[in-house]
């Protein structure tokens, strides 16, 4: 990383760090004494085995020991002098078919014990704790569970936890089968927040030691990653809206309908949700002069991108030579003038 800053300066360029973030790749995964770590579901399943082809992990971003590994590398990082730093994978792992769509509790990353011991600690009384308990472990809540913890707790009203203020502070007010389906539903927010807080504050973590320096920071983003689907939510769980505008937002406006209509719309999706003063640097995909993968050529995204100017800070391209180096020799091989 030192000499390829080195070189990059040598050449007049500005060089920066692209860090994965909450996505700790495979060999970390292979650490006994990592194990606690790693994210886990409620299907039985780390965040390794539900990735094609076994390339990352992701871990749990409540985890103590992660964040420390995570901030020590981030200190040396920040030794080589970066002229700045960007963090991409601030998410949870895609997945494919049904399961890019999390519709259940057992869907969400929440099942490690460090997820689960905070989760636990946003109840505000035990009627709260204990509900959440039971919505975690079946996935649902039922008016016989309700019923029991007003007998259990009778000196408490509704079960309360954070960001949860009930209209109706009587529990004999309305009886448990009424209560039930509002209930089950916030607790299904709840567990959504949760999650998607775990990847804001690791971010904010991550950051810290780059803002530190005063060293220009960004995250990478998936406009759609999101995106509420039915009942449901992306399986990513990226929470990009709640991303602090102190970073550069570097959203990846990569959609595919055979013109630019769709990446202009994510666009402009970023550029009305970002507040005012955020540093927003589109990332483009495709190449020069011909369409690739549904996209158009990277001169007409450019050209209708042209119109948000004032709003941008800077785009950049991604290249596919990674994926087809043979068809993209010419790269290798640019003069900077």
């Amino acid at each position: 990383m030192a000499q390829a800053i080195q070189k990059g300066r040598e050449r007049g360029l500005k060089v920066y760090s692209w860090m994965f973030t909450t996505n700790f790749g495979y060999t970390y995964a292979k650490r006994q004494d990592r194990e606690d770590a790693i994210a886990r579901n409620g299907k039985g399943q780390t965040s390794l085995y539900v990735v094609d082809n076994g390339s990352q992990v992701f871990v749990d971003p409540y985890n103590l020991q992660a964040k420390r590994d995570y901030y020590q590398m981030m200190t040396e990082v920040m030794r080589r002098r970066p002229d700045g730093v960007l963090f991409d994978y601030v998410r949870y792992p895609r997945q494919a078919g049904k399961d890019s769509i999390a519709s259940r509790v057992t869907d969400l990353w929440l099942y490690s014990k460090s997820t689960q011991q905070a989760l636990f600690q946003r109840a505000l009384n035990n009627k709260g704790l204990q509900m959440i308990r039971l919505f975690l472990s079946k996935g649902y809540v039922t008016p016989t569970d309700i019923a029991q913890l007003d007998a259990q707790y009778p000196e408490e009203t509704e079960p309360l936890w954070q960001g949860r203020n009930p209209t109706i502070q009587q529990k004999a007010i309305v009886p448990p089968e009424e209560r039930q389906p509002l209930l089950q539903s916030e607790l299904w927010q709840l567990s959504v927040a949760h999650a998607m807080q775990g990847i804001v504050d690791f971010l904010a973590l991550a950051a810290y030691p780059v803002q530190q320096q005063g060293v220009p920071a960004g995250v990478v983003f998936f406009p759609g990653g999101n995106q509420t689907v039915g009942k449901g939510y992306d399986s990513r769980l990226q929470p990009w809206d709640r991303f602090p505008s102190s970073l550069e937002w570097h959203p990846m406006v990569y959609g595919k309908c055979d013109s630019t209509n769709c990446i202009i719309s994510e666009l402009k999706q970023v550029l009305n949700t970002a507040k005012p003063g955020t540093k927003i640097i589109p990332a483009l995909a495709g190449a020069w002069g011909k369409s690739m993968s549904n996209r158009p050529p990277l001169e007409e995204q450019m050209q209708d991108l042209s119109q948000y100017k004032s709003s941008l800070k800077g785009v950049s391209h991604f290249a596919y030579s990674w994926q087809h180096p043979e068809d993209d020799n010419n790269r290798k091989f640019c003069r900077i003038r």
